[in-house]
């Protein structure tokens, strides 16, 4: 009896599960890979590389810190919900991050503060049967229930600075602290009373280091265009993993290990903004992931591996005009579109893509240095290949940057 209930839980539970849960791609590993983005850069598909802001820092790159106009600070809250074509269905809200930013004099800007870099979220139930059959041939049936359940991520905490060397050029530097928890529970429970319910508790704890190098010219072309560069290089990586088997009979048989030598993937950014005409801003943007090191010891499962990951990106705003009288011209409104292709990659070298498109809106308030961010997002994540399950996501994040908390680095001329 206790070779068939080892063989179980070798077919139900460690075989590619993960194609079936929702979200497929977040019980992978470090779970859901993300850039950080700004709250005015979510509405419009990109995640700010080469957009400039007097009152929100571009997260993604230091370069442009050098333009802050005041000392603030910004903070970001997000809810989602998932759901895919196998039945799942998920919300998810948390806080999502937030920046402190202050000038030092008119060449160098400084900030720290915490961004998500990636996210693990998924709770997915399943019920079915097993039939086994000894060496005599005689067949036994066997009903179950399969629950998994994930939660937890990674994050990064920045810091660092950006520097003004001519009127054109701008340079950032900082560096990301690596840290973050991931749980995973499988959880299988008999109708029959001949095998004991059990479940599988693993839990991940991620250190680590990147290094983000970021670039910046203005008036490329004209005034107002702008084009950056940001790449996020890999320093170190730690992963402290422990494994525990429960059952309703004996004690939990716990497993632990160290996984050294790996990286985080390097990541590389291009974007450019552009001024159409009065209010209007375009931008457009590329992202690239590329696994530095064997990612695969992560996922435990040889189903999955990881390749070079893909995201492009485009948007327009109308600007905000601060010295309107009528209120809602005040407002400033983005629209965007992106397109990712994803690291996680089959055994066939399949990998997901999916679609979104975005809106959002800008509102200032108080002496036009605080601002609220609104945007919402639905997107449309493809499986590996046709059968599997097709993920939807609508998100809803809201933004507020309050500025000349404590210090007060002058209004420069814009």
């Amino acid at each position: 009896m206790q070779i068939r209930r080892l063989i179980f839980i070798g077919t139900v539970i460690l075989l590619p599960w993960i194609v079936l849960a929702q979200s497929m791609y977040s019980s992978i590993g470090f779970g859901d890979v993300i850039l950080p983005s700004t709250s005015r850069a979510d509405g419009l598909g990109v995640h700010g590389v080469a957009i400039p802001d007097y009152q929100e820092i571009s997260i993604i790159n230091p370069a442009f810190w050098h333009q802050l106009e005041f000392t603030g600070i910004t903070t970001r809250i997000q809810s989602t919900k998932l759901t895919n074509s196998a039945g799942g269905l998920n919300y998810h809200s948390a806080f999502n991050g937030f920046n402190f930013h202050f000038p030092v004099g008119d060449v160098i800007g400084i900030a720290f503060g915490f961004a998500p870099l990636s996210h693990v979220n998924y709770d997915f139930e399943r019920t079915g049967q097993k039939v086994f059959s000894d060496m005599g041939g005689d067949a036994d049936t066997v009903q179950y229930n399969v629950d998994l359940k994930g939660t937890g991520g990674v994050g990064g905490n920045f810091f660092g600075l950006g520097w003004k060397v001519t009127n054109h050029l701008s340079l950032g530097v900082a560096y990301n602290i690596l840290i973050g928890q991931i749980e995973n529970r499988r959880t299988l429970e008999f109708t029959d009373q001949n095998y004991s319910s059990r479940y599988i508790a693993a839990s991940e704890n991620v250190y680590g280091g990147n290094l983000i190098l970021g670039f910046a010219y203005s008036n490329l072309l004209r005034k107002s265009d702008n084009i950056g560069f940001r790449i996020e290089v890999p320093i170190s990586l730690k992963v402290l993993t422990e494994d525990a088997l429960y059952n309703s009979v004996t004690a939990p048989d716990r497993t632990t290990e160290e996984l050294t030598g790996l990286k985080w993937p390097l990541q590389m950014s291009i974007g450019y903004q552009t001024h159409l005409t009065g209010r209007w801003l375009a931008v457009s943007e590329f992202n690239l992931w590329s696994p530095a090191s064997d990612l695969e010891k992560i996922t435990g499962d040889s189903n999955f591996s990881w390749s070079d990951g893909l995201k492009v990106g485009a948007g327009i705003e109308y600007a905000s005009d601060y010295s309107a009288e009528t209120w809602w011209k005040t407002f400033a409104w983005r629209a965007g579109f992106s397109l990712r292709q994803y690291m996680e990659t089959d055994q066939q070298s399949n990998q997901p893509m999916s679609t979104r498109a975005m809106i959002g809106m800008g509102i200032p308030f108080g002496d036009a240095a605080n601002r609220l961010d609104l945007s919402m997002q639905y997107g449309r994540r493809n499986g590996f290949v046709e059968n599997d399950p097709v993920e939807t996501e609508i998100s809803f994040a809201i933004g507020i940057t309050v500025s000349e908390l404590w210090f007060n680095g002058g209004v420069r001329n814009r």
